[in-house]
């Protein structure tokens, strides 16, 4: 069995809340406790593009899509879950677009529940244990176990991305928008140090960013202004400075400058951003504070979850904001805190080309695309050179989404661009071809 690293890791995911709607934190009785789901020392907390929210915990996997109302225990096809384990069986979750929810494990591997499935199966390595799941645009899933590995064919085979690394084991994986892959070591000699690594786009080479004695990176945190945050917590050494806290990079982790509340300093371990990029942080016992202007300053939004460790913070599409405490329970905002305008989401509708599914590809690709009305498409793969390799489609097609399984097996190996046009518009996806 794999042994956990000396000290404790806390958990958090993206939040997301619209500044139209900030007065509400200030309101008494914000949150709603979710009864049917229960926290004991851990919890993960993932939202899905359909409307749902997953919440992985020692004792299940609960699925709501009715933003807490009700809430589905979905553990069938999973290792018996023990109550209270500690760890907890489930120790990452990943979605994977048009494939459905990867979870990691302990000592099981990799399980995967297939879009509108209720039994899960085991994909990959049965009999490892899964610290960090990951999944980037082109639909490729990362994993870190006693390495790196990537799957281009939703687990089934896993290949290893072989470093000569100053660090072992790995420990937290992270994907930025642009497919930056960034991963969380330990020293090769002793617990008491910690490396973040970034990898070339791609994954040719890997460059050290970051090396700090007893700091643990609890998570990267991506802006749509393509800053990103870390959160870290210092660990328990004696006469060492505590060095806790956000931190922010502008230039991809190359230069960090310190950006966190000066109250509760030391108290932050949680934070996420929302679209705009407002930056909300909480933690052990302290407020949820809000930035604005990128981590410069910060002022108190919500005070009453100030009495609980907060290890878990998420958004639903629908705007709710969702709060996991240690010890305590799973809450909800009463209201609504993301300004959700449909009926302008609605207006905004376009055709879509989707990334091309798996990227890496070997055999088989599957190609998506969504038009808003029917109308006449064609969809062909093209050489770095722009000329047309393979005619795909051309025909008409009905309003909506529509999917395309292409065999790649005699394509050269090189780097090819899938193309969709209609008479509107004209969209590009890149796409690798392995042999």
């Amino acid at each position: 069995m794999k042994k956990l690293p000396f000290f404790f890791a806390v958990y958090f995911l993206e939040i997301s809340v619209g500044h139209h709607f900030m007065q509400a934190f200030s309101q008494t009785n914000y949150w709603k406790r979710m009864d049917e789901v229960t926290v004991s020392e851990s919890a993960l907390i993932l939202s899905m593009p359909s409307g749902g929210v997953w919440a992985a915990t020692e004792n299940g996997l609960f699925l709501t899509e009715d933003d807490g109302e009700t809430w589905r225990l979905l553990i069938d096809g999973l290792p018996s879950f023990i109550p209270l384990r500690t760890p907890p069986l489930i120790t990452a979750m990943t979605f994977v677009p048009h494939q459905g929810l990867f979870v990691g494990t302990i000592d099981h591997g990799i399980y995967h529940l297939p879009e509108g499935a209720d039994t899960w199966g085991n994909v990959s390595l049965p009999n490892s244990w899964i610290d960090a799941l990951a999944c980037n645009t082109q639909g490729c899933l990362f994993a870190v176990t006693d390495g790196l590995l990537f799957s281009i064919d939703n687990g089934e085979n896993c290949r290893s991305l072989e470093y000569e690394w100053e660090l072992w084991p790995l420990i937290r994986l992270w994907i930025s928008p642009e497919d930056r892959v960034f991963v969380l070591g330990l020293d090769a000699v002793s617990d008491s140090r910690t490396y973040l690594y970034r990898f070339q786009k791609d994954l040719a080479a890997v460059d050290p960013l970051y090396a700090n004695g007893a700091i643990f990176i609890n998570d990267l945190t991506f802006a749509p202004n393509k800053s990103m945050f870390r959160v870290q917590v210092q660990l328990a050494v004696p006469d060492l400075e505590d060095n806790s806290g956000i931190y922010r990079s502008d230039d991809s982790g190359d230069h960090w400058v310190k950006a966190t509340p000066q109250t509760d300093q030391n108290s932050i371990s949680v934070m996420t951003l929302d679209s705009s990029g407002h930056v909300f942080c909480g933690g052990n016992f302290s407020s949820i504070w809000k930035s604005s202007d990128n981590g410069d300053s910060w002022e108190t939004v919500n005070s009453e979850l100030a009495d609980k460790n907060l290890i878990a913070l998420e958004y639903s599409p629908n705007g709710y904001l969702f709060a996991a405490a240690s010890g305590d329970g799973l809450y909800r905002s009463v209201h609504p805190v993301t300004y959700v305008d449909k009926k302008a989401s609605q207006n905004e509708e376009k055709d879509m080309l989707y990334p091309v599914y798996p990227n890496p590809v070997q055999g088989n690709m599957n190609i998506a695309f969504y038009i808003t009305s029917a109308k006449t498409v064609q969809l062909n793969i093209y050489n770095l050179l722009g000329q047309r390799h393979t005619a795909v489609l051309n025909g008409f097609f009905n309003g909506g989404e529509h999917h395309v399984s292409l065999n790649a097996d005699d394509f050269a190996a090189g780097i090819y661009w899938i193309g969709i046009q209609t008479s509107d518009t004209k969209l590009m996806h890149k796409v690798v071809v392995l042999r």
